[in-house]
């Protein structure tokens, strides 16, 4: 809740979290509407996202997805074609904001110039058609696989239901 008289008549009303430091400073943390609660720990995508950005030339986002064990995950949304990613990727990111599932989206879901992140993460969620990965696309991370701290998900194939079968290294 933001009160400033002297620039606006009334009070503004915003889901950004921060940081206050001074009466005159605060650090913005990120939107409470994008908060992941991942084993009681909360964690700002934004944040994340920034210490990723000089790593991905696509476009991306940080989100949780449901799970049984943390209550939520943290989860990397890569917009376009899989590629594979280097053991040193996550180097920049803290022992528990690593993803703990990496998602290709061909193409992703926008209005206004801004991403649907919900729209996008509710689709994964209600569908697992989409690739989170292939096998290959881990090869080079065999041994970086250790420092995810629980297993990771890679799709090996739609099962004849129509949904993605799993297979946990």
């Amino acid at each position: 809740v933001i009160h400033a008289p002297n620039i606006v008549a009334s009070t503004i009303v915003t889901n950004d979290l921060v940081e206050i430091s001074s009466e005159h400073k605060f650090k913005w943390l990120g939107r409470f509407d994008n908060v992941i609660n991942s084993g009681g720990i909360k964690y700002f995508p934004e944040q994340i996202e920034v210490k990723l950005a000089l790593k991905i030339n696509q476009r991306f986002f940080i989100a949780g997805l449901p799970d049984d064990n943390l209550g939520q995950k943290i989860v990397l949304f890569i917009e376009g074609e899989e590629f594979p990613l280097e053991a040193s990727f996550f180097n920049e990111l803290e022992k528990f904001e690593r993803p703990k599932e990496i998602h290709f989206i061909p193409h992703f879901i926008e209005t206004n110039n801004k991403l649907k992140r919900f729209e996008m993460v509710e689709n994964q969620i209600k569908s697992s058609k989409l690739a989170i990965t292939s096998p290959a696309f881990f090869h080079s991370l065999v041994a970086f696989n250790l420092t995810f701290l629980s297993p990771i998900i890679i799709s090996t194939g739609i099962s004849k239901f129509g949904s993605s079968v799993f297979q946990r290294y």
